[in-house]
């Protein structure tokens, strides 16, 4: 009985029993297949999370095929795992596309080989046209200006070529660079053969950069033409710096009157005494004028208008003085007179030179270009007329202001 009851306990559990496993199985052998693929694949990416519906076969598939490294070469120690992992699978299989072959492959040294437009440049004699390092300006600004000119360049019949690399760059180029200048840029434009050996440049100063445009045309056509920048102004494209008022030194205007004592030799000449009135147009080393003096006494009368210049023999506030000139006049003596045109040398001093009042001393000689008609008187016979030649010599003192 007990032998009997104890029989049917077991059968009755090891009925239980063998459903059970016979539920589990497939979980059970679905997880240890992909615990042992996992195990095998230790170098590879981790396995796409498998979904708890998904069946068996379907994780398995996708933990094999989502991993793009391949396996180590061996399996750890006691797996029964091949120790070469099986081959990765194609595109058609399913698996990932691979990899190109990037286009270019870095040169020795690390820098990159010439991109294809350089070489194009090379073969149809094109010059590469790139900007250059510019002091205290943007990048975007540099590049716009070179831009500018290299178009410039271009529509002028230079075959360019922009959008180069500098270090692919082992030719001839032309090089933009802007450099400041105070308030102002300095846009330079070098042509290198090859880069960094300049062989010539053109430049131009711009008080904006809105004038950039007409600098890089001007530019443009001065390289195209084999000419200075300076040439190509026309009635549109001259720029503020060019069109500014030219500086130019400042003189001074002294005006003022003075004394004069004019001597006229000859028997019957004598001195004559009178005033001066001069108007200078000074620089620190010459002035230009005109002037005038008139004088006489009780047998002599002189004068006469000048206009001439001189020459400062230092910048002093005293210094010498040496002056010519032209004057229009007349002599006026006892028994003879006469007038016309006379030159005049002058050699003298100016003080005061560095105030506001100058004073002047020189001694003035003139020679004629007349002569002066005399009379004889005779009461036993007709009268007779005979011609003489005087030297006026003169000392002059004047004040100017």
């Amino acid at each position: 009985m007990r032998r009997r009851t104890l029989g049917l306990v077991l059968g009755t559990g090891f009925a239980k029993w063998d459903d059970m496993l016979g539920r589990m199985s497939p979980w059970v052998l679905a997880s240890c297949f992909l615990t042992t693929n996992l195990w095998a694949q230790g170098g590879s990416r981790a396995a796409a999370p498998v979904s708890p519906a998904a069946p068996p076969a379907a994780a398995s598939s996708a933990a094999a095929g989502g991993a793009d490294v391949a396996a180590p070469a061996t399996a750890p120690s006691g797996s029964t795992t091949p120790t070469t992992s099986p081959a990765a699978p194609t595109a058609a299989e399913g698996g990932a596309p691979e990899a190109s072959a990037p286009a270019t492959q870095p040169a020795a040294g690390g820098a990159n080989l010439a991109p294809p437009d350089v070489h194009r440049a090379a073969v149809n004699g094109q010059v590469a046209c790139l900007p250059g390092r510019s002091l205290n300006s943007d990048d975007a600004s540099t590049e716009t200006v070179a831009d500018m000119v290299c178009d410039a360049l271009r529509k002028n019949g230079v075959n360019v070529v922009t959008g180069v690399d500098v270090a692919a760059v082992t030719g001839e180029a032309y090089v933009v660079r802007m450099q400041p200048l105070g308030q102002a840029w300095v846009i330079r434009v070098s042509h290198d053969q090859p880069l960094g050996t300049e062989v010539d440049s053109r430049q131009l100063v711009v008080r904006d950069l809105v004038e950039a445009p007409v600098v890089a045309r001007r530019i443009g056509r001065a390289f195209a033409r084999g000419e200075p920048v300076e040439d190509t102004q026309q009635y549109t494209t001259v720029t503020q710096t060019e069109a500014r008022p030219i500086q130019k030194r400042s003189g001074e205007v002294v005006v003022g009157p003075g004394i004069s004592s004019v001597y006229v030799g000859g028997s019957d000449g004598g001195l004559a005494s009178g005033l001066n009135f001069n108007l200078y147009y000074e620089y620190p080393r010459w002035a230009l004028g005109f002037g005038s003096y008139f004088g006489g006494s009780h047998n002599t009368v002189t004068g006469g208008v000048f206009i001439g210049g001189r020459y400062y023999l230092s910048d002093e506030d005293i210094t010498p003085l040496l002056g010519a000139g032209v004057m229009y006049g007349g002599t006026d003596v006892a028994n003879a007179s006469g007038g016309g045109t006379s030159f005049y040398a002058d050699v003298g001093v100016e003080f005061f030179r560095l105030g506001k009042t100058h004073l002047s001393a020189y001694l003035r000689a003139e020679a004629p270009t007349y002569q002066l008609k005399q009379y004889h008187y005779d009461s036993y016979s007709s009268d007779k007329t005979t011609y003489t030649y005087r030297v006026p010599v003169g000392l002059h003192l004047n004040v100017g202001f």
